[in-house]
């Protein structure tokens, strides 16, 4: 990693000599407040990782509302694992990457399935989710 680091800086050096003053008309006053502006809004939406936040959860309400946890939670565990191979099989046929659920009306569990498939797919070591 710090042989890359090292030319990195270098390619940076050597660009940085080869474009002088001389080469470069000198930019308007507009064009310099405007490349003002972008740096200084790149600089406040830089993200700051501090630390992360860990929420404890109350078991006896996820498991009054169907929703899987643990290792000890065995029921409907195993519906959402054969639907979590069906997703993941037609997902990699297909090439997606994203998936949506949906349904026509309300009340027809399209959370909770979310939830659970989620849970199921982030239990999988090499994929990832974002519910």
């Amino acid at each position: 990693m710090e042989r890359i680091k090292q030319a990195l800086d270098k390619a940076r050096a050597e660009r940085e000599g080869a474009s002088t003053a001389a080469d470069k008309p000198a930019p308007s006053a507009h064009a310099q407040a405007a490349a003002e502006g972008r740096a200084a809004a790149a600089a406040e939406s830089e993200i700051q990782y501090s630390q992360t936040r860990v929420t404890q959860l109350d078991q006896a309400i996820l498991r009054n509302n169907k929703v899987i946890y643990g290792d000890t939670d065995r029921s409907g565990l195993t519906a959402y694992k054969m639907l979590r191979t069906q997703v993941l099989q037609r997902m990699v046929a297909r090439d997606w990457n994203a998936l949506a659920i949906s349904s026509p009306t309300a009340g027809d569990g399209k959370t909770l399935t979310a939830i659970n498939l989620a849970i199921s797919l982030a239990r999988e070591l090499h994929h990832t989710v974002l519910l």
